[in-house]
């Protein structure tokens, strides 16, 4: 069997990815990369890019973030351990951030493209993104090389700290 009739095997045999990602936040606005990337994701299987709950817009959960955060970003990928990630609609290039609900916040993309390709590639530092058996990152990077999203990781770095302490 192939790559891609075993993809192709696992991914008919799991429920599809819940994807909600209409209800944005008041004052915020979806990255476009955003919109379009859960489109591609609605089209997977749970557990092909890891483990996730859902990719809904949704604002920051009380007792995660700060007023900072919310003022900045909202909520669009939740983990099963109660953490999400955060695309800082409201900044350069749409950093993402994980709120960690058992550690520190801290930055897995740049911008929400680097975030995607480090997905992409098993490189988020998320446990539950970077697991072994997620099967369809070249999935990923394939649809991201067809949308031009840039390969290269290099660039200005996000700096949270500026960002959440003024």
């Amino acid at each position: 069997m192939t790559a891609a009739q075993t993809s192709s095997t696992v991914a008919t045999s799991m429920a599809a990815i819940h994807v909600n990602l209409a209800a944005v936040p008041r004052s915020h606005k979806a990255p476009a990369l955003l919109l379009e990337v859960g489109a591609f994701i609605k089209t997977l299987s749970h557990g092909a890019l890891g483990w996730f709950d859902g990719m809904t817009a949704e604002a920051i959960p009380d007792g995660l973030g700060s007023d900072v955060l919310r003022a900045h970003g909202f909520a669009f990928l939740q983990l099963p351990d109660g953490s999400c990630l955060v695309v800082l609609d409201r900044v350069e290039g749409a950093p993402v951030v994980l709120l960690d609900a058992d550690g520190p916040i801290r930055v897995v993309g740049d911008t929400f493209a680097a975030f995607l390709r480090r997905w992409s590639q098993a490189a988020t530092d998320v446990a539950d993104l970077d697991d072994e058996d997620a099967y369809a990152r070249l999935d990923l990077a394939t649809w991201l090389d067809s949308k031009q999203v840039p390969t290269s990781l290099k660039g200005n770095r996000f700096d949270l700290a500026t960002l959440v302490n003024g």
